[in-house]
């Protein structure tokens, strides 16, 4: 009868009592590929390499809060990251039109680290938007992040939500719209679905009621933690 023996990470592995001189490496080899088939099971986190990102403000807050849990993939949030500011998908798509100095950051940091192996992208939309109006301007978007950083793989998701209130920038539907427009991406090829962000509540926003406060940067960073790895 098989007896089962934990790897370093907890997961069980059968092995034979006949195993003989040869058990240790069988277990080794049996835990190296319960490991193997543990990472895959989680795409965001099969590659190395450092994680970039585009969106607005509450993706480098996300971000900001992936550092304070730890996480270290990441591009580090400089200050320069304040460009993202009000980066909505139709911002990003006209750059000019709306004098958007994203582009440039985000450029910027993929040349600082080419080791870039993934991209993340997040849906931001403004109040009362349809997703019909967003889809053609994430089109442009993603397709400018795959020119920009060819051979990488990137992953979208959408704005978080709010839990108990309204935030006054993206309206009762912006989260709705955001993972609409997120779905219809990933249905069209445009780019692999990424993380889910938690909705936050009042005590984890600022008193603008939008913006994650350090309390919510950190939640909205476990879920990149859980995603893409520390």
């Amino acid at each position: 009868m098989g007896a089962a023996v934990r790897c370093a990470d907890n997961r069980a592995v059968s092995e034979s009592p006949k195993a003989g001189a040869g058990i240790l490496a069988r277990i080794g080899a049996a835990c190296a590929l319960s490991a193997l088939c543990a990472l895959l099971a989680t795409p965001g986190k099969a590659a190395g390499g450092h994680v970039g990102f585009l969106g607005c403000s509450n993706t480098v807050g996300a971000v900001s809060g992936y550092g304070l849990d730890g996480g270290t993939r990441f591009w580090p949030n400089t200050p320069t990251f304040t460009s993202y500011g009000g980066g909505t998908v139709e911002v990003w798509a006209d750059p000019g039109t709306n004098d958007f100095g994203g582009w440039g950051t985000f450029q910027g940091a993929l040349a600082s680290f080419p080791d870039t192996s993934r991209v993340w992208v997040q849906i931001c939309v403004k109040a009362g938007q349809a997703p019909a109006e967003v889809e053609p301007a994430a089109s442009t978007v993603l397709a400018k992040v795959h020119e920009l950083a060819p051979g990488r793989t990137v992953y979208v998701s959408a704005l978080n939500g709010y839990s108990d209130h309204v935030c006054s920038l993206t309206g009762t539907s912006g989260a709705t719209v955001a993972a609409s427009v997120r779905d219809w991406a990933v249905s069209h090829a445009l780019a692999v679905r990424g993380p889910t962000m938690p909705a936050l509540s009042k005590l984890q926003v600022m008193s603008d009621g939008c913006h994650p406060n350090p309390q919510g940067q950190k939640i909205l960073g476990a879920a990149l933690i859980s995603f893409f790895g520390s």
